[in-house]
């Protein structure tokens, strides 16, 4: 339990500021700094459950470091210039009614989600699943300015078995499901 955590300075490290799992990220918060370290990042695991608690990520003066694919049964808010770099085959799976992920930058504070290597495939990418109780595509999930790059190492077979990948995979091949996706 971490009731208040504000006003730190996280410095000189030699394997990056904080390691968290993905349920707590929303403890940190931008009132501390996490650079100045020989790797600047925080560390994300996202092996883990993720909660039930809608959760909100701050932008913080390093990038997160994800590592894992965390399933998310909720809804996450990212603030605009947050960046979060996923390790090899690690990515974000947004899966039920409830969930989605509201990550609206600005042009000059784009929000970001790459691969912690810089290639085609490195990451597995962004999955959406949901669906409301009708059945109806109703997009809750929102991305303006996002850049999302490196993806598509997740390999979906859909209802023909054909296989399918990319940055973004939404899932309809049962439910309905919707994004929006905007000056992206």
């Amino acid at each position: 339990v971490l009731p208040e955590f504000s006003g730190n300075e996280i410095t000189a490290h030699a394997s990056g500021a904080v390691y968290v799992y993905a349920a707590e990220v929303h403890n940190l918060t931008a009132l501390n700094s996490y650079a100045g370290n020989d790797q600047d990042f925080v560390y994300v695991n996202g092996a883990y459950e993720f909660g039930d608690e809608p959760r909100a990520w701050e932008r913080l003066d390093v990038p997160y470091r994800v590592d894992g694919v965390f399933i998310l049964y909720t809804h996450l808010t990212l603030e605009a210039g947050t960046r979060l770099e996923f390790t090899d085959e690690s990515g974000l799976r947004v899966i039920n009614q409830l969930a989605g992920v509201t990550a609206v930058g600005t042009a000059g504070e784009p929000i970001v989600f790459t691969g912690v290597t810089a290639e085609p495939g490195a990451w597995n990418g962004l999955y959406f699943a949901n669906l409301n109780e009708n059945g109806d595509p109703v997009a809750r999930s929102r991305f303006e300015h996002v850049l999302v790059e490196y993806g598509g190492a997740y390999v979906f077979q859909d209802r023909g078995a054909n296989e399918v990948w990319g940055d973004f995979l939404i899932d309809s091949s049962g439910w309905p499901s919707a994004i929006e996706l905007v000056s992206s």
